[in-house]
């Protein structure tokens, strides 16, 4: 599928840049991630798909910043294997996402003011 772009964000699908991020991260020998509804993380051989988070994070000013910095959190802890960092810092994040709207929705009956 075709995508443009709106901002920074692509209107494309996480799984349409998938084959560019995976030869991305095989010419630089580093690790990728593109966010999105699945958020893909590759080493340009291996890619790991994170399926969790919430669709208002689209919404949320700097919620790309944040996870930015939870991944390089993560690559302190594990810098042996880059991939698993950023995949387990996506999840953490997702999941983190899940529970707030979840709280949200209990504190004003909807996931925001």
């Amino acid at each position: 599928a075709a995508g443009g772009v709106r901002g920074v964000d692509s209107t494309a699908s996480s799984a349409d840049a998938l084959p560019a991020a995976k030869a991305l991260a095989a010419k630089y020998g580093c690790v990728v991630a593109v966010s999105g509804a699945v958020d893909f993380v590759t080493d340009g051989t291996r890619v790991c798909a994170v399926s969790n988070g919430v669709p208002m994070l689209t919404q949320i000013t700097a919620a790309g910043c944040s996870v930015t910095a939870l991944i390089a959190a993560f690559l302190t802890a594990a810098p042996h294997d880059p991939l698993l960092a950023t995949s387990a810092a996506l999840s953490v994040f997702g999941l983190a996402a899940e529970k707030g709207e979840k709280a949200a929705e209990r504190v004003w009956g909807q996931a925001g003011p």
